[in-house]
């Protein structure tokens, strides 16, 4: 829940809930309809939020944007039952998700690398601008050096009065 409250307004200025994570491991019965054939799976659930910045299509001045993105993932592993919550998802990376969790493969241990790659996905997709924006900050920087160094350095013709 507190993933979920991040998203929201801020009502203060300063930022509790920079990015957080939670994971459960838990051993829980499969098979509620059938209780003669119940047998316990091991269950995994991992909530986490991840910001970062991607371009936003405005001027020069101000082309990138903080954004961030929400996950919640809970996975079984006999039989391999995956759902999955997500908040913000770029859109691009959202395709690659549906292209991954529609493929169908006939063992499990594929069925469960195939959705823990998904995570995978996310971090390279959602790192996929990191340089350019740390060039863009870069040229931010070069402009500010020039300009103090100008702003700080002597006039060449001039002559002291004594």
């Amino acid at each position: 829940m507190n993933l979920a409250r991040n998203f929201g307004v801020k009502s203060s200025p300063k930022d509790e809930m920079h990015i957080a994570l939670t994971m459960r491991n838990s051993w829980t019965q499969q098979n509620l309809s059938n209780p003669v054939e119940q047998e316990k799976t091991y269950v995994t659930e991992v909530c986490y939020n991840v910001r970062y910045f991607a371009r936003n299509g405005r001027t020069e001045k101000a082309p990138w944007s903080e954004r961030q993105v929400g996950i919640y993932h809970r996975l079984s592993e006999r039989p391999t039952l995956s759902q999955w919550i997500t908040i913000q998802m770029p859109e691009k990376i959202r395709s690659h998700f549906e292209d991954i969790l529609t493929n169908r493969s006939s063992t499990d241990e594929d069925r469960l690398e195939r959705h823990l790659s998904c995570h995978v996905v996310l971090f390279f997709g959602l790192a996929r601008d990191w340089r350019d924006y740390l060039c863009f900050l870069e040229s931010l920087l070069k402009i500010s050096v020039s300009c103090l160094s100008r702003a700080f350095r002597k006039p060449k013709n001039t002559s002291t009065i004594y």
